[in-house]
Parts: structure tokens; C-alpha cells; sequence
């Protein structure tokens, strides 16, 4: 976790009540999110598609290349989504069940940490190849051959 006030990383569990600024013995669980960095990635992109259109005197052509850029992200996003959860054909023609119960997550999670799931992974596959970042939390190779393609095109 961050100690927002020291700026790096701690185990607050690990450390006494008094060490972390806090009296009394009770201590207080605080949870940060690092989704923000994720659209972080997205947010330079398309803070440089304002840059350009200000560079050739036109702001137009920067918000005509951020609404093109925003479409394709969306529709990639979309693609990728929906070919994931569906899972693996070749699995349904055999007979296994792949759906989404209480037991299982269902969809294609081959090459996918269960912490991130389906969703987390090919929003972040999305982004980071749109974005050309370089960055992966689930093997695009894993992914089905309509949803491997986006990240593919996308890089």
C-alpha cells in the first residue's frame, strides 16, 4: 500500500499504531487504487491530440483525431470484451460448460490472472497497445483469436 503522506510503499499492518501518525490502539485500514494509473496512459494520448491541433493553429483537427481515437479505443475495447467472455468455441462444440457460475469465472481466463479477471484484462490489453506503452497483465496470446486481434492491430 502508499503512505500518501510519505509518498512510498509500507505494510501498515506490519508497523505500530504509532508509527503511522495514528493514537489510540485502534488502527484504520486504508485502501489506495491504482486504477487511476491506467487511465493515465489514455489521458497523455489524448492530451497530445489537443497539442497538435494547438501546433498547426487548428484546435479542430486535434478533436477530430481525439473523437477517432476515442471511437476506435471504444469499439476495440467492445470487440475484445465480448470475444473474451464468450470463451473458446471448440470448448462448447465438446461439451464443457464455460459459463459464468459460482465456481468458475467463465469466459476465456486462459493467460489471465484471476485478481484482474476478463474485464481488467482487456481493458488494460485496450489501452496499453493503443497507447503503444508496452505494458501487460494478461498474455495476448492467450486471448481468442477475435480478441487477440484488437491488441494485434491496436500494436
Amino acid at each position: 500500500m502508499v503512505d500518501a503522506h510519505r509518498g512510498h510503499f509500507i505494510r501498515r499492518a506490519s508497523l505500530p499504531a504509532s508509527s503511522l501518525g495514528e493514537t489510540g490502539t485502534g488502527r484504520k485500514l486504508v485502501l489506495y487504487s491504482f486504477d487511476g494509473i491506467g487511465g493515465a496512459i489514455l489521458v497523455i494520448s489524448a492530451g497530445l491530440t489537443y497539442t497538435f491541433g494547438r501546433m498547426v493553429g487548428n484546435t479542430r483537427q486535434g478533436w477530430a483525431i481525439f473523437a477517432v481515437m476515442g471511437v476506435l479505443y471504444l469499439a476495440g475495447q467492445s470487440v475484445t470484451y465480448w470475444a473474451e467472455s464468450a470463451g473458446n468455441p471448440a470448448f462448447a462444440a465438446a461439451g464443457i460448460d464455460a459459463a459464468s457460475g459460482l465456481t468458475q469465472a467463465g469466459g476465456n481466463m486462459e493467460g489471465k490472472e484471476v485478481r484482474f479477471g476478463i474485464a481488467n484484462s482487456t481493458i488494460w490489453a485496450t489501452a496499453t497497445t493503443d497507447a503503444s506503452n508496452g505494458s501487460v497483465n494478461a498474455m495476448h496470446d492467450s486471448f481468442t483469436p477475435l480478441g487477440g486481434m484488437i491488441p494485434l492491430i491496436n500494436i
